[in-house]
Formats: structure tokens, sequence, C-alpha cells
């Protein structure tokens, strides 16, 4: 039998320690990308400003990411990471997405079309994140093209600072009419 996956937008405390508890296991556990906490959690300031985003396989948690529509951490430190893009800060049109993982691939384009709608209900035009070039290339392979727009970062681990455009998305999602793009219209409808 086929898996059923499901995207859940996360409003409850309960539902937001499930999404740190499969963060720490990816992030912490799996990838030694962040060092381990004894509670379990993978949490930091900036989530009580984000907005989570789980998949679940079945009845099992399997992908997420977080989406700050706010309190932007590189807005904050490091807007030099995308000095090319500052126009988009001034405006309040960007939106940053991080902590993005998964355990299981078949996941990724439910999580893509959560994080879309996300930034799409936000009214913002673009998202950046800091990602490894791999990750990157794989959701460039799923229909979202991102643009490199800075050098390569040590941010646990090396990262590249890329931007995406919420257009710029939805034209190749619907030339490539692929699975994510089916995923995503049924959530925006």
């Amino acid at each position: 039998m086929n898996p059923k996956y499901s995207i859940k937008y996360v409003n409850r405390e309960e539902d937001a320690r499930i999404a740190y508890k499969l963060r720490h296991k990816l992030f912490c556990v799996d990838n030694n990308i962040i060092p381990e906490k004894m509670s379990g959690l993978e949490i930091d300031e900036f989530d009580r400003h984000s907005k989570q985003i789980l998949v679940y396989r079945d009845d099992t948690p399997v992908a997420v990411c977080r989406v700050l529509t706010k309190e932007l951490p590189f807005r904050q430190g490091g807007v030099h990471l995308f000095s090319e893009y500052n126009h988009l800060h001034t405006c309040n049109k960007v939106a940053e997405v991080s902590r993005i993982g998964s355990m299981d691939r078949q996941a990724m384009p439910y999580l893509i079309a959560g994080l879309f709608r996300v930034i799409y209900v936000a009214e913002k035009t673009h998202f950046m994140c800091l990602v490894e070039q791999r990750l990157a290339k794989y959701l460039a392979v799923l229909g979202v093209p991102l643009t490199a727009s800075g050098e390569l970062q040590d941010f646990h681990g090396e990262r590249i600072p890329y931007i995406g455009s919420m257009l710029d998305t939805v034209i190749t999602l619907a030339i490539k009419s692929s699975s994510t793009h089916r995923i995503l219209l049924n959530e925006l409808t």
C-alpha cells in the first residue's frame, strides 16, 4: 500500500514540540549539524516568530521546515549575506526559510508546497535561505529555482546564501507540471 502524505501547519504547542523533536533528530543526532540538546528539542530564539511546517507519512512526522516572515536573522545580523537584495528587506517582501529537513525524499514536494503557502499567505515576494549547494540543486529539480546571492559561508558547515522568487517558482512549477505543482495547487485551493 502506498503511504499517504499530509502537510501540517503548526499552530499548537504540542505540534511545535513534534517539530522541534524532529529537527533535533535530523540536525543534531543524525547529521551533527547543531550540537545535541539535553531537552531533545532543537529550538532557538527565532522560533517564537516562525511558522513551522511538518509533513507526515501516514501518522509519522518525516519532514520539517521553518519560515520566518518577520524578525529575520539575516536582516538583523547578517544582512551582508544578501546585500544585493537589501531593497526587499526595506519593503518587507522577503521571508527566511530555514531548518529544512526530511527523513523521506518523497515528502519534499509536500514540504515545498507547505512553505510556499506560508510565504504566499504572508504576502512575501521572495524568500532567502542559507543552505548546502546540494540542497539548492535538489530544490531546483523539484521546481524551486534559487539564485546564489553571496559567497560560501561556514555556518553549521559550508552553506551558500540563496534567494528565490515566488513568481519564478510558480512559473517553473507550472512549466514542469510536477507533483510539487499538483500538491501546491491543492494547498492553495
